[in-house]
């Protein structure tokens, strides 16, 4: 009975049952005439790798319409013309790649335009993603008096390892991606703008085509684009000494070394103008004592955040700077290996200034930065994430006579705001993933605090492709890996008639 009322199900959003491992039947949207699936042209996936991708042209007119469509295994960075666009894509399975579209029509101009793409392979399975191969597809088209000018994705394209994205970070944990360790001193900085010079770059090589297996079928993305948004932090917790780290340490360490050893007071180096950090103007300066010990800044965003975090540097020479993440203080200092994870990051800074953004979300309410063997001292213009959100406006509220209900109110909508990203996710800091027990309580807040099914949606489909023969689906997907709970089959049944119950899509 249950298996036959689970086959029915999917017809009702658009999805299409079929069984684990065996090829879907999805209808071929006129969007997925895309270019060539490109990467560099080892034979082997490289765990952990970035790239840079560019693709230069001529345009005779400014475009009176432009759009621009792109996937990637794993993630991806996307400018036009030395501007940032977007990034993406909505995680998906083996089966199913979502690509996005972005509107660029007004980043665009007569003569000589450039794409340009950071992209990330991860290489191993997490709980959002599989390992898969590594590859990036996009297609331009722009429309001109009445001409069509298409460019897609191919072997004219350029490429070049990303070599200031250093491949040695450890695994925060078996659920997520890599410590990130990013080396300025080999970053090309004009990479993604028109004047690139494009010395040393490869032609790129196709790993294969629309609909190739190894890719899975494309389809268009289902929701919005994230909603990205500046957050500073709030206080400053302490400023001091941290323990002395030796050269050769390795960066999987380091999480445990901050979560050994409390900053004390601060008696070699200096730190000046540091209530700058607090706000938008104004830059901190910090000097850092001879041989390994480091001085450190512990802030404090105020609650959990969830984004790209983003160093902003006016000045300064070379150095090392490495970055702490955790939810909570722990006998008085930061906890980066609250359960079982290594939350740190590490920045080489060089000569002159510097902006860095971390390229995967980090989830925190307390951030630990610490400087060593900086030769000069360095002049920090920020601190801050890019805070990444499902795009709904809270229309829903809450209010009555008891502080302690409307406390409950607030803190359950400003959660279920953070766990609405590419997907529901159980969490920020520790999976990031789409299990279905925590989606169908999070798609009813979602309903009720942002009036939004999209995102119950999305997940429906895609807990449908999961499906068994026995017509069961999985208990966390997209992921790398296949975990079963026969409960969380039924709550995906139940949330079918949520979704019926609460959107007009009957």
């Amino acid at each position: 009975m249950l298996h036959s009322f689970i086959s029915s199900v999917p017809m009702l959003i658009g999805a299409t049952r079929f069984r684990r491992g065996a090829k879907p039947r999805i209808e071929k949207p006129a969007e997925e005439c895309m270019g060539k699936w490109i990467w560099l042209a080892e034979a082997d996936p490289v765990v952990n790798s970035y790239v840079r991708v560019r693709k230069s042209f001529k345009l005779s007119d400014k475009p009176d319409s432009a759009l621009i469509k792109t996937c990637a295994n794993s993630l991806y960075k996307l400018y036009i013309n030395g501007q940032y666009v977007g990034k993406g894509p909505v995680r998906s399975d083996e089966r199913t790649g979502y690509f996005d579209t972005f509107d660029i029509t007004q980043l665009l101009h007569k003569g000589a335009n450039v794409v340009a793409i950071l992209a990330h392979h991860i290489g191993e399975p997490t709980y959002a993603s599989a390992a898969g191969r590594p590859g990036l597809i996009c297609k331009l088209e722009s429309e001109s008096q009445g001409e069509t000018q298409i460019i897609g994705s191919d072997e004219t394209w350029k490429i070049q390892r990303a070599a200031e994205w250093l491949a040695d970070g450890a695994r925060l944990n078996n659920k997520l991606g890599f410590q990130e360790i990013y080396d300025a001193a080999v970053a090309v900085a004009d990479w993604t703008e028109i004047k690139c010079k494009e010395k040393g770059w490869e032609d790129a090589a196709a790993v294969g085509a629309p609909g190739d297996s190894a890719f899975g079928e494309l389809a268009p993305r289902q929701i919005p684009h994230l909603r990205e948004q500046t957050v500073l932090p709030r206080s400053i917790v302490a400023i001091g000494n941290t323990a002395e780290v030796g050269k050769d340490t390795p960066v999987s360490e380091i999480p445990d070394i901050m979560a050994a050893t409390p900053i004390v007071n601060l008696r070699s180096g200096q730190v000046k103008d540091e209530q700058a950090l607090l706000t938008e103007a104004g830059v901190a300066h910090i000097k850092t004592p001879r041989g390994d010990k480091g001085v450190a800044i512990l802030l404090d965003f105020g609650w959990e955040v969830f984004g790209n975090v983003e160093i902003g540097i006016a000045g300064s020479a070379s150095g090392i700077i490495d970055l702490g993440y955790s939810e909570d203080i722990i006998d008085g200092h930061i906890a980066p290996t609250l359960q079982d994870t290594k939350c740190t990051d590490r920045i080489l800074i060089k000569k002159g200034a510097l902006a860095w953004q971390s390229f995967e979300p980090r989830a925190f309410r307390y951030l630990q930065i610490e400087f060593r063997r900086c030769s000069k001292p360095v002049a920090l213009e920020y601190v801050r994430i890019n805070q990444t959100t499902y795009a709904a406006e809270r229309v829903g509220d809450f209010e009555c006579s008891d502080r302690l209900l409307n406390d409950i109110w607030a803190a359950g909508a400003y959660t279920t705001e953070l766990c609405m990203q590419d997907t529901f996710i159980d969490c920020p800091w520790r999976e990031q993933a789409q299990w279905w027990t925590e989606a169908r309580i999070l798609s009813r807040a979602a309903y009720y605090a942002f009036n939004d099914t999209a995102l119950l949606a999305q997940g429906l489909r895609q807990f449908a492709s999961s499906q068994d023969k026995d017509g069961a689906v999985l208990a966390l997907y997209p992921a790398g890996v296949e975990m079963s709970a026969p409960d969380l089959s039924l709550l995906w049944v139940y949330s079918i008639l949520d979704y019926y119950a609460f959107s007009d899509d009957a």
